[in-house]
């Protein structure tokens, strides 16, 4: 069987992260809002992550975070998830994944709406730069994002919102409003789009995850 990866950090005692870790141990399972801030499992997950995609050594990074459509569009909430997220990962970090050791210097944390993140992900490479052809660089963008429970509509166009955002609709039966989305600040990326091209659906993997850890 796969063997999920250990995470450890500080004091803290050692993680399961990944697949099968509910065969060697109890799983954490949390559904509110408090966990996107800071919490244990929290950190195994952002550790593990940073740590597979970095590899051994030091680095020097600014980090970009997806948070739920729900969360961003309410402004006090979204202010004070990203306040609690900065407090804990700006600054140094030393944690270890499979006993490999990582260092780490976040410089920067900041964060958009987790449809935004699949947009990206569909159009830049791992260095920031466009991949896509100029067409695609140039249409209007529209992204499904489908959570647990809810389908957020999301439309990218002149690297802005092309409507007011609206509330994410209830799955099953929903009926999302056609013209809803959120602010996508394409210009921090150095993704200059001006307009949309309709895609597939893309689902957010990282939304409304099921953390495993090890208490």
């Amino acid at each position: 069987p796969t063997l999920p990866h250990q995470v450890h950090w500080d004091s803290a005692a050692p993680y399961l992260v990944g697949a099968g870790v509910e065969n060697y141990t109890r799983t954490v399972e949390r559904m509110d809002f408090l966990r996107l801030a800071d919490g244990p499992e929290l950190r195994a997950l952002t550790y593990t992550a940073l740590g597979l995609l970095l590899g051994p050594g030091q680095h020097t990074a600014a980090l970009v975070i997806g948070l739920p459509v729900e969360v961003m569009a309410d402004t006090a909430l979204a202010k004070s998830t990203l306040r609690e997220l900065r407090r804990w990962l700006v600054g140094s970090h030393t944690f270890s994944v499979d006993e490999i050791a990582t260092q780490l210097e976040l410089t920067q944390v900041q964060a958009l709406a987790q449809p935004a993140g699949a947009y990206f992900a569909w159009g830049l490479a791992d260095s920031g730069q466009w991949i896509r052809s100029t067409t695609d660089l140039k249409a209007q963008v529209g992204v499904c994002d489908l959570g647990f429970n809810t389908l957020d509509l999301f439309a990218v166009q002149g690297g802005g919102r092309s409507s007011p955002a609206s509330p994410a609709a209830t799955l099953p039966g929903c009926a999302a409003p056609p013209n809803s989305s959120c602010r996508v600040s394409a210009s921090n990326m150095e993704c200059p789009s001006r307009s949309i091209k309709p895609m597939p659906c893309s689902t957010n993997a990282s939304h409304n995850s099921t953390p495993p850890g090890r208490s």
